[in-house]
């Protein structure tokens, strides 16, 4: 009877300590890629009920993968780490909320050399008498891309150009208005944070847009002022630029504006 009784309290003893154990975690493999980490370990429960592991400020989200008593993980963190010595804490839980003792895994985030930001697909569109819009992409590969803009070198003040996309690329637009009749030559210069610049010189030229031409669709068409859409039987003429419909023959005599570089507009007459 004595040796069933110490044989139940060892039973409900061991019984009780499988219940609180906690999980143990183990920082494995640390991969640094510029300013970012990858932390990688496994998690060990002797009672197979590992519910998740996160770093102890919850800014590196882990994914956990689970095969009972035994788990791996790998976290991949949503900031950046600046240059120097870093200590991330892990702490793993259990289905009962049992929590393990912290783990450490430290890594070092080497200074970075700045790259600047690369300039491409740079295209200036006179869109008419005296308005131009200049477009083009720019990509930054250490992702601190800053601003766009336009430079007259000392003629006139520096224009900033609309971006959208993100610190490592995006596209810009840059309107240039009131424009006199000419020949130019401007600079789009492109800027991170750390001042380092890309510079592409884009020229165009702006003139006075007094041209009107009568003649026929067909003409027009032959001349780059008008083009035909549609097939067979229902063909339009349109002028290009202002998207005139100019009927449906190329027979038919019209006369047509010049508005801008590449852009033609329906008048009733050239007189």
């Amino acid at each position: 009877m004595k040796a069933k009784l110490i044989f139940a309290i060892c039973a409900l003893f061991l019984s009780s300590a499988a219940l609180a154990a906690k999980p143990v975690v183990t920082p494995g493999q640390t991969i640094v890629n510029g300013n970012t980490v990858t932390l990688s370990g496994t998690v060990y429960d002797m009672d197979g009920d590992i519910a998740g592991v996160s770093d102890l400020f919850g800014m590196m989200p882990c994914e956990l993968n689970n095969y009972g008593y035994v788990a791996t993980y790998t976290c991949s963190p949503e900031v950046t780490f600046e240059p120097g010595y870093h200590e991330i804490t892990m702490i793993a839980v259990d289905a009962a909320g049992n929590y393990s003792d912290p783990a450490y895994a430290g890594f070092t985030i080497e200074e970075q050399e700045s790259v600047a930001p690369v300039l491409s697909a740079v295209v200036a569109n006179t869109t008419d008498a005296e308005n131009v819009t200049i477009t083009g992409a720019v990509n930054d590969t250490d992702g601190d891309i800053d601003s766009v803009k336009v430079v007259f070198g000392g003629i006139a003040a520096d224009i900033a150009c609309d971006y959208e996309g993100t610190d490592f690329a995006g596209t810009f637009t840059c309107e240039l208005g009131a424009l006199e009749a000419g020949d130019y030559a401007v600079n789009i210069v492109a800027e991170d944070a750390a001042e380092n610049t890309a510079t592409e010189v884009v020229e165009f030229s702006i003139g006075t847009f007094n041209e009107c031409v009568t003649a026929t669709n067909q003409e027009h068409v032959m001349n780059g002022r008008a083009y035909t859409s549609g097939y067979w039987f229902s063909v339009a003429y349109k002028a290009i630029g202002s998207e005139d419909n100019l009927g449906a023959y190329g027979f038919t005599t019209t006369s047509l504006q010049q508005t801008g570089e590449n852009s033609w507009t329906k008048v009733d007459s050239c007189e």
